[in-house]
């Protein structure tokens, strides 16, 4: 594949899906959600469901879309080159999803329809780097907190949006949607479903190996949802709602992969339900390390008490904006190391003017001024209209003496307690961290170790692994964090609230 073709592959999520997996993927749609006689697939590529479609499920009509013309061409073959085919069977159009009146479309289909295929499994954020325009209009599906909302969390896979719409023209009862997900995108579609009372009669995820069929190193497998009647829903109870997980398409027995319980999505429903006492009321304010996205000039090394680039250039700049940096395999060994890493921190709060630099740091502001084009080159529109050194995730916080961190990339609950350190000829600076860590600011050690003991208590360990997805690339947020009441469970254990 030539490098445009793979950028466009990369743009448009285009995992083309093998005929042995849809067959298999086919087998299990029939047998867990039976016969269906009008079945439409949003995004059909070159076909290969398509035909597996047609000889497994044997439907009355399929209706597919592809946006891509030599897509759209290459199914019209496959179909006719398919025994079980007939012409009058299949109707494919040349389609871009998002321009699609889907409700208008669900209205002609008659009865019953199964929507089913393999979505783009390409994320916003990746289509942005690539300069593409496969987009939805954005929108802030989760009601992510501003800040959050721009600086990734509300990043989402374009089959999220695309499931998204389709659940909403659905009608309950009647429609099943089967589709070749990642677990992440899984688990916010059902989220979503269940945030506007949707509810499931049937709610499957069966893994598959996504890097043997697809070469992604990804947990993915096929999602099976069908809505329930509303007129045969009772009243809505206060138990967990869940999602079976099946081991591959082949298995029979299942447990359960996430579930729903008061409204929050959580990893193990019956834990959380055995928890719920210890939902924090008021959140305590866990953040996130500083975002910066330029490594190679902000993060710096100190040497016996000079400074140097992460090439080994020597610069000549203040101490002032230096600060011990911990990055987060430093805070996931669970000691409170940080080696001879430092961060330069152009502010010291969200929007403050960096033109101050020039009269009480002149040599570090000319530093960055040299690095201007770097600032420029930063993509993420969260700098966008800031401050042209500007950073995030920094505040008073950032600077308190003691902090309790832990590191959302591993797959481990580790707590970490960090107080001033001392490097070059400043004396006892508080440790700063990358946006790979969440932390907890403290004002003294006393309180830093209590907090500590009390996250890593049974009760804590407990109410945290039963609202985490540890197969997630970032298994660990601050939300998750923010939820749990450190205050009860203290008052559990006879120790005071480290929180007060």
């Amino acid at each position: 594949m030539n490098r445009t073709a793979k950028k466009l592959s990369r743009q448009f999520g285009d995992y083309q899906t093998p005929p042995d997996l849809a067959n298999q993927c086919c087998q299990v749609m029939r047998d867990q959600l039976g016969d269906y006689p009008t079945m439409v697939e949003p995004t059909c590529g070159v076909g290969g469901f398509l035909v597996a479609a047609l000889d497994v499920c044997k439907p009355k009509q399929i209706y597919a879309m592809e946006q891509d013309a030599n897509y759209v061409r290459a199914a019209r073959r496959n179909i006719s080159r398919a025994e079980a085919a007939s012409s009058d069977r299949v109707k494919i159009r040349k389609q871009n999803f998002f321009d699609f009146q889907w409700d208008r479309f669900r209205d002609s289909c008659g009865e019953r329809v199964l929507i089913f295929g393999n979505p783009p499994w390409v994320t916003s954020s990746e289509i942005g780097v690539h300069s593409g325009d496969n987009l939805p209009k954005k929108r802030n599906v989760l009601s992510d907190r501003g800040i959050d909302a721009i600086t990734g969390k509300s990043n989402f896979d374009l089959a999220e949006s695309m499931l998204q719409t389709l659940l909403g023209v659905m009608r309950p009862g009647k429609d099943s949607l089967a589709m070749l997900v990642k677990s992440s995108t899984a688990r916010r579609l059902a989220q979503h479903a269940w945030s506007v009372d949707q509810q499931f009669a049937k709610l499957h995820f069966y893994q598959i190996d996504a890097k043997e069929h697809f070469g992604a190193s990804v947990e993915a497998g096929l999602l099976l949802m069908q809505l329930k009647d509303p007129g045969s829903t009772r009243k809505r109870s206060r138990q967990p709602q869940a999602c079976r997980f099946f081991q591959d398409l082949r298995a029979k027995r299942s447990t359960i992969a996430f579930g729903n319980f008061n409204g929050k999505l959580v990893s193990d429903p019956v834990r959380a339900k055995s928890t719920e006492h210890l939902v924090a009321s008021e959140q305590v304010m866990w953040r996130s390390g500083v975002k910066h996205d330029l490594a190679s000039v902000l993060e710096l090394v100190v040497h016996d008490g000079e400074v140097f680039d992460r090439n080994g250039k020597g610069l000549d700049i203040e101490f002032e904006h230096l600060y011990p940096l911990a990055k987060g395999s430093d805070v996931a060994s669970g000691e409170a190391r940080t080696s001879n890493r430092v961060m330069l921190l152009p502010q010291r709060s969200v929007g403050q003017s960096t033109s101050e630099m020039k009269n009480t740091a002149p040599k570090t502001f000319h530093y960055l001024t040299q690095n201007l084009d770097s600032f420029n080159a930063r993509r993420s529109s969260i700098y966008r209209g800031r401050d042209q050194f500007a950073i995030f995730g920094v505040g008073d916080y950032t600077f308190s003496p003691w902090k309790v961190a832990i590191c959302g990339l591993y797959k481990k609950l580790t707590f970490t307690v960090f107080g001033p350190a001392v490097f070059g000829p400043v004396q006892k600076k508080p440790v700063v961290f990358d946006d790979t860590v969440y932390l907890l600011p403290l004002k003294t050690r006393r309180q830093a170790l209590l907090v500590k003991r009390l996250l890593e208590s049974e009760a804590a360990e407990d109410f945290l692994e039963s609202r985490i997805f540890w197969e997630a690339k970032r298994p660990i947020n601050a939300s998750v964090l923010r939820s749990l009441d450190l205050g009860r469970i203290a008052s559990e254990e006879g120790l005071e609230d480290p929180t007060l």
